[in-house]
């Protein structure tokens, strides 16, 4: 009667299959933690107001994305003119892709930002680089007056 139950065979793939599954959803907890999509965004937003003088507001939350790159994705990012508030860029969405080694670093290392659908308006850029180069003229100004 005992060798009837060893010769049956064991069926071990529901075990490979639970683990398959467990391993599967902790790296996508721990990929989740380690790509920080909020600490992007800020970053980008950041970036956006120190080096463009312009303001990014995106509609919703921001998601990372792991195929084909890694990257965030932001749902209609809208590009306004500080001060006036003018849409210069609007886009159906936007994907910042970074590096791999985003995941372990401190440090984001921005590849490209592709944008969906983008739309351009040519005369609130052109106020607004207008505006800026003003900006820029009148500081330079003062730089040489105060030397």
């Amino acid at each position: 009667m005992s060798d009837k139950k060893n010769n049956r065979p064991r069926r071990r793939w529901p075990y490979f299959l639970l683990a398959l599954v467990l391993l599967g959803g902790g790296a996508a907890l721990a990929l989740q933690y380690y790509t920080r999509p909020d600490q992007l965004t800020a970053l980008l937003v950041a970036q956006a107001r120190n080096s463009l003088d312009v303001d990014l507001t995106i509609d919703g939350a921001a998601t990372f994305g792991f195929v084909p790159d890694l990257g965030v994705s932001l749902p209609h990012p809208t590009l306004k003119a500080r001060g006036s508030g003018v849409v210069v860029l609007r886009a159906d969405s936007a994907r910042a892709v970074v590096s791999w080694k985003s995941l372990w670093s401190s440090r984001y290392d921005i590849e490209r930002i592709d944008l969906v659908k983008p739309m351009l308006d040519i005369d609130a850029l052109n106020v607004c680089a207008s505006k800026t180069e003003r900006s820029c003229r009148a500081a330079r100004q003062s730089r040489k007056a105060s030397t």
